[in-house]
């Protein structure tokens, strides 16, 4: 079933309403003669009635004399012996259609995404092992321009050994056998990386990308790696051969269920076959790239390494909105009761963060599932000199988006807000006394290129 779109339409002295289906016209309704309650709706698909229309869930038609109507300009009323498809003036009618519908309109503006994950280049803070094909197929013209796109994705990038927006780089390379070639320690700057970096090529037969794997994830187990930075791997590869070695994947899945990242780059030179166990490695859709359509560039490895350092510290739960990286922000349920001022302060401790804002329902829903049913939880909003206001200052608008449950807010009842599913799936905002004693959810900006977090506890 095809839901109606309703467009008024002014034709000599009468007006009526026309219903449309997927741009195609399907009936008309509410026409000039119909005044009451209730109004006939036609089923008709443009030139046609039906002889039998349905009658609508609400049960008998409140009229004696039906009408159909037909669907010309030019068109009138004709009364007809079967009863019509009834539906009060304030509902549409509905049909079916096999006609395609056009790109769609929205007639309200959705939600925009929120984007929590700001990035600078230059802030990025990752620890990365890039692990470079050096096989007798990746050729060694073809090693040297493989080595050449990792350092252009550097150099715009800030490398060093502080604890701070810089990031640490190590490269390995594989044919037959893995070898460690630099480690995260072995570069002080970018211009460090890039006048000393001195990598060969391998030229032997194998593409032990296992062994790589392997070898990255010891590296990173060691005081070189930072335990505040994202562990990334990047495998750069030309060639793959099945069967030869061990299958990479069960390495790379330990990888990422250790919280790291594999970014892979498929670098096909000419009459190069593609290599699809790159798009089992990698860390998603966002994270796997091919030069096979000519359009590969630096700038797409640092938006990952964007997406990668956009995490939420120890116990918080991201809110991706559909997104791999949590875009809406980080929160924490706290599910032991508080006070509402000491429920704040306890949030502020740790990564400043502030008692959560609802700012829609996708958040709402979100926000509904850290805890179980049919608990209350403290959010932000709270009533100052009789505005009710965010923690970040913001002050709720008639227009923004509320879930005051019924009688709510009551002037008498308090001036700090909970949520709670006050009745089947019903959730709702409560005032009650700040004094009294709740759940509640902190909410902070994820650590991001630029939130810098230096522990993630």
């Amino acid at each position: 079933m095809i839901r109606l779109r309703s467009v008024t339409e002014r034709t000599s002295d009468n007006q009526y309403q026309k219903l449309e289906a997927n741009g195609k016209q399907a009936g008309l309704a509410l026409l000039s003669g119909c005044t009451a309650d209730w109004c006939p709706c036609d089923t008709s698909d443009g030139t046609t009635t039906l002889s039998t229309p349905l009658w609508t869930t609400d049960g008998t038609s409140p009229g004696s004399t039906p009408w159909w109507w037909l669907v010309s300009s030019t068109s009138t009323a004709t009364s007809e012996a079967s009863s019509p498809h009834w539906r009060r003036k304030s509902q549409l009618c509905w049909c079916t259609t096999t006609s395609q519908p056009p790109s769609p309109t929205p007639s309200v503006t959705p939600t925009p995404v929120l984007n929590q994950c700001s990035c600078n280049d230059k802030n990025i803070w990752l620890d990365v092992y890039f692990l470079i094909d050096a096989s007798f197929a990746m050729t060694s013209a073809g090693f040297d321009g493989a080595t050449a796109f990792v350092e252009s994705v550097l150099f715009k990038m800030t490398l060093g050994q502080a604890y701070g927006q810089q990031s640490r780089v190590g490269f390995i390379t594989y044919a037959a056998d893995a070898n460690k070639r630099y480690d995260l320690t072995s570069f002080r700057s970018t211009d460090d990386m890039i006048n000393n970096a001195d990598l060969t090529y391998d030229g032997t037969r194998g593409t032990n990308i296992e062994a790589a794997i392997q070898l990255a994830s010891t590296s990173f187990d060691t005081s070189a790696h930072r335990d505040n930075a994202q562990k990334v791997i990047v495998i750069v590869a030309s060639d793959y051969q099945k069967g030869s070695y061990n299958d990479p994947t069960v390495a790379a899945e330990t990888f990422k269920e250790d919280g790291g990242y594999i970014i892979t780059v498929e670098y096909l030179q000419e009459h190069g076959e593609p290599i699809p166990v790159l798009s089992t490695l990698a860390s998603g859709p966002l994270f796997q790239f091919t030069n096979r359509y000519g359009n590969l560039t630096t700038e797409d490895i640092r938006t990952a390494f964007c997406k990668a350092n956009c995490f939420c510290p120890t116990n918080y739960n991201p809110y991706n909105q559909g997104d791999i990286v949590p875009l809406g922000g980080c929160y924490r349920p706290v599910p032991i009761s508080s006070v509402q001022v000491l429920a704040a302060k306890n949030c502020r401790q740790h990564h400043n963060a502030i008692l959560a804002k609802v700012e829609d329902r996708s958040k709402a829903l979100f926000l509904s599932t850290l805890f179980p049913s049919k608990t209350k939880f403290w959010i932000g909003l709270k009533l100052i000199n009789g505005i009710y206001q965010w923690p970040d200052g913001t002050r709720l608008q008639s227009n923004d988006y509320q879930m005051w449950a019924p009688g709510y807010p009551n002037s008498g009842a308090g001036e700090c807000v909970y949520m709670y599913q006050y009745s089947g799936f019903s959730f709702g905002w409560f005032n009650d006394d700040c004094g009294d004693d709740q759940s509640y959810v902190c909410q902070n900006v994820p650590c991001s290129a630029d939130n810098y977090c230096s522990t993630r506890t």
